[in-house]
């Protein structure tokens, strides 16, 4: 674990599955993020990014989703077609480790790659790499 207070993030968790949401919720929980946003596929996330008003500081994306995918969904985001900043950390869950789409995801310019299922180490050191970085 870290030493890094996550409590202040506000944190989009965007998964089709409710298992999943659930769990990447309880795992920020943990961790101490206090605010999350939990968006069922890319297209709702886009809407929500697009026209709310909730600051978002990362994003947990699955890659495979109905409607409109993680990768296409990020390629929205980098392209800035959201109202956030284009460069906003990514934190990619995916039950798919296949290096083509590890490839495509990093390709779009992710912050991290974690396979499911997830746990409050793994996450805990992917978003505190990414907190050094922003530092």
């Amino acid at each position: 674990m870290t030493d890094i207070d996550f409590s202040s993030l506000h944190v989009m968790v965007v998964e089709d599955e409710e298992f999943m949401r659930r769990l990447a919720t309880n795992v920020l929980r943990e961790l101490g993020v206090t605010t999350t946003i939990i968006m069922a596929d890319g297209q709702e996330a886009l809407d929500f990014l697009k026209y709310g008003d909730v600051r978002t500081d990362l994003i947990l994306c699955d890659l495979q989703m109905p409607r409109m995918s993680g990768l296409q969904f990020l390629t929205e985001v980098r392209k800035g077609h959201a109202n956030c900043e284009p460069d906003i950390p990514v934190i990619v869950l995916t039950g798919h480790a296949e290096e083509e789409t590890v490839r495509a995801a990093v390709k779009v310019g992710i912050d991290g790659y974690l396979v499911k299922p997830l746990s409050v180490n793994a996450l805990s050191v992917r978003m505190s790499a990414i907190m050094a970085k922003r530092r």
